[in-house]
């Protein structure tokens, strides 16, 4: 009798836990009266291809033509350098908070990912917004090299001390 009593309050409860996931895997996006469909979730089996635009910008390319444009909570050191991440999934869904990894090289050549990159919403984009993406990043400069101001010669090493007499 018990396990038919708790059957009867965990099934309600599991067919709201799904309803309210799949509410929230398709929110409508309001900018200034600009209206756009985003994504909180997109599952890995529709997943056609993935571009890496750069470092915080990730476009998935999904089955039957649709186009998600998924800007990074913050800058992936390595994504678009290695063309490459790693990702953990049990659920096969891509979502919004979830972490993906860039890829690091350590002090021994072997690289590493490096697990502290976060996906945002995926945003659906046309097949013109995507190349234009691409074609701008292709484009970029290159990051600018800043190399350290060096001291002046003259203050390190000129000093220099007599020996000591030996006794």
């Amino acid at each position: 009798m018990t396990t038919l009593r708790v059957f009867s309050l965990i099934l309600p409860c599991v067919f709201l836990l799904k309803a309210l996931s799949l509410h929230a895997q398709q929110v409508v996006v309001d900018d200034e009266g600009i209206e756009e469909v985003t994504q909180r979730c997109i599952s890995t089996r529709r997943i056609r291809r993935i571009r890496i635009v750069d470092d915080k910008n990730i476009l998935f390319y999904l089955t039957a033509t649709h186009i998600y444009h998924n800007q990074l909570r913050n800058e992936c050191h390595g994504l678009k350098r290695y063309g490459t991440f790693s990702y953990n999934s049990n659920d096969g869904l891509f979502c919004d908070g979830d972490g993906i990894g860039g890829m690091t090289m350590d002090a021994w050549d072997d690289v590493r990912p490096n697990v502290n990159c976060w996906l945002g919403l995926h945003r659906k984009i046309t097949k013109e917004e995507a190349n234009e993406m691409r074609r701008r990043a292709l484009n970029a400069p290159p990051p600018e090299a800043k190399p350290l101001p060096m001291p002046p010669p003259l203050v390190i090493g000129t000093e220099e001390t007599p020996p000591e007499p030996e006794p």
